[in-house]
């Protein structure tokens, strides 16, 4: 039943496509998709008519799904759930707006924005065809989701059909900091523009990053008790460099180069429709990323947490962990605060799966003070982070850990954390490590707005 469905939307989805002919622009890549995805829906909605993928929603059931609006209303098609279930008659409803939308004449959006992902072979090659783009971007390549790949490298081909994709008239946005990306541009049929942070041969590049973190005095909330921190919890600067100007860029409540990556990819896809760079800046102040990537939450005691809870690769557990480590917090209480980095399994590594726990437990050890394993896996990157410890003068006294649930990790950090520490948090879905950012944020009524997975399918789920 569920190919049946997955076929008839399909063609729904061609046939809305053929009749409005929205310029498309697809974003696939390891990591980062989702931040790019929404980066990119900031700048273009400042200027046009936009529509991009809700959450995740980027297989062969939710681009279709995203292609056909699922049923929501304009002004909410990008922030409500499109979680159907099996319910008859919500299919139904999908399938009649669609098929409105083929016979009558209807309002429909002129840039569609669409995140295409590859769990399985062939599933670029699916979405490209069934949603041809005329802009591709892809953000970078990692170990991620390799079962059914088998190593990075077929991962990479895969991913490459997207740029294979986009015709001559096209344009393709590639993050040539990625030594695989940056192969892509010789596959490349379309004109070809590089972002970066390190590369001086990017188009689009990002100089004089500063990730800022300040913790301060205190304000009671109106809706409880708790004492929250009186400050901006964080914020990203730095200027992009393109066409031999520089604009400076402020990207508000985030943490993390991953931010100043999806900001670039935004910058190269509104040149590419034409706009300015002063546009772009101001466009990137309501960049809105999604919860549980980098976001920065008021804690317990007058801590901060970072937020990274979504999903967790080795790449973009060590860039975390690196952004933790080039802090500089400061605090008024007069203690110095401690960094605690506290993460969850890495699942759907395969092969991959030791030495990714290893290197990220290396990295974990150079940058935070306290180290917490969640998990079973998480017991080598435990076991590499004392080995790592052992060989650094400046961590000692630091800790390291191996616990088994976030339960267990709520109850520690509650015991041992005191005002000015900062707190990472990062793991797989499947470890719902969003729990213990629950169990440790200062307004914990406001999970639903602040926290991934909140949606009631998976507040239902046992794990």
């Amino acid at each position: 039943m569920k190919e049946v469905v997955i076929s008839i939307l399909q063609v729904f989805a061609k046939l809305i496509l053929q009749k409005y002919k929205p310029t498309i622009v697809a974003i696939t890549g390891s990591v980062g998709k989702t931040s790019t995805k929404e980066a990119i829906y900031a700048v273009l909605a400042s200027k046009f008519s936009v529509r991009a993928t809700p959450r995740n929603y980027n297989n062969e059931l939710g681009v279709p799904l995203t292609i056909i609006g699922a049923g929501l209303s304009p002004e909410r098609e990008r922030a409500k759930s499109l979680f159907l279930g099996k319910s008859p008659f919500r299919w139904c409803r999908v399938f009649c707006r669609a098929l409105w939308q083929i016979i009558m004449p209807a309002r429909y959006p002129a840039i569609l924005v669409l995140e295409m992902g590859a769990d399985r072979p062939k599933d670029i090659q699916k979405l490209v065809k069934l949603a041809p783009p005329k802009i591709g971007v892809v953000t970078a390549i990692a170990p991620v989701h390799t079962e059914f790949f088998g190593d990075v490298e077929k991962v990479a081909r895969e991913k490459r059909r997207l740029v294979e994709a986009v015709p001559k008239q096209g344009t393709v946005v590639l993050n040539i900091d990625d030594e695989m990306v940056r192969e892509f541009a010789k596959h490349a049929k379309s004109t070809v523009v590089g972002y970066g942070i390190e590369s001086n041969e990017a188009e689009v590049r990002a100089v004089e990053v500063h990730d800022d973190i300040e913790i301060g005095g205190s304000r009671t909330s109106d809706a409880s008790e708790v004492r929250l921190p009186d400050i901006e919890l964080g914020s990203i600067h730095f200027k992009i460099i393109t066409d031999g100007s520089a604009v400076p860029v402020h990207l508000p409540s985030v943490l993390g180069h991953a931010h100043v990556y999806a900001a670039l990819a935004a910058c190269a896809v509104g040149r590419a429709f034409g706009m300015h760079m002063v546009e772009i800046s101001r466009a990137l102040l309501n960049y809105a990323p999604p919860p549980g990537r980098m976001r920065i939450i008021a804690g317990i005691k007058n801590t901060v947490i970072i937020d990274d809870t979504y999903n967790a690769s080795p790449r973009a557990t060590v860039a975390a962990l690196e952004t933790l480590g080039g802090l500089s917090p400061f605090s008024k209480s007069g203690l110095s605060p401690v960094r605690y980095a506290v993460l969850g399994d890495m699942l759907e590594l395969g092969p991959y799966t030791e030495s990714g726990h290893r290197e990220v437990g290396r990295v974990a050890a150079q940058n935070a003070d306290v180290v917490i394993g969640v998990g079973v896996s998480a017991q080598w990157l435990v076991d590499e982070a004392n080995k790592t410890r052992l060989n650094l003068p400046s961590a000692e006294g630091n800790f390291v850990g191996h616990l088994h649930t976030h339960d267990e990790a709520e109850h520690f950090l509650q015991e041992r954390i005191r005002p000015g520490d900062v707190i990472l948090i990062k793991g797989s879905q499947s470890m719902r490590m969003e729990k213990l950012v629950k169990g440790l944020m200062a307004e914990p009524l406001r999970a639903d707005e602040l926290l991934c997975r909140q949606e009631k399918e998976w507040l239902t789920r046992q794990h």
